[in-house]
């Protein structure tokens, strides 16, 4: 799994700025991919944080608590992205 992510680590940065601009439109696209790009680098600061926490406090369970987050990560996500298509999206 772990060599399957870092495969895919790079398209992050080929795909990004067209799926900015086809859903958010070139004007803003700056600004956004600006956001874009800092909560990544915000995650890829926490998430090592957040598992080394784990790993520290809980270590039998550790993995799952990790995994157990970063679902609930996700589903925020997720539910945050249907609200926003749900009044319309970013036009």
């Amino acid at each position: 799994l772990v060599c399957y992510v870092l495969l895919c680590y790079g398209g992050g940065f080929g795909t990004a700025p067209s799926l900015v601009a086809d859903a958010f439109g070139t004007r803003v696209m700056p600004v956004v991919y600006g956001v874009l790009l800092t909560a990544w680098s915000a995650a890829g600061i926490a998430g090592p944080q957040l598992v080394a926490y784990f790993r520290d406090q809980h270590a039998q369970a550790a993995a799952t608590y990790a995994f157990e987050s970063g679902i609930a990560i996700l589903a925020v996500g997720l539910i945050a992205s249907l609200a926003m298509a749900g009044r319309g999206g970013a036009r």
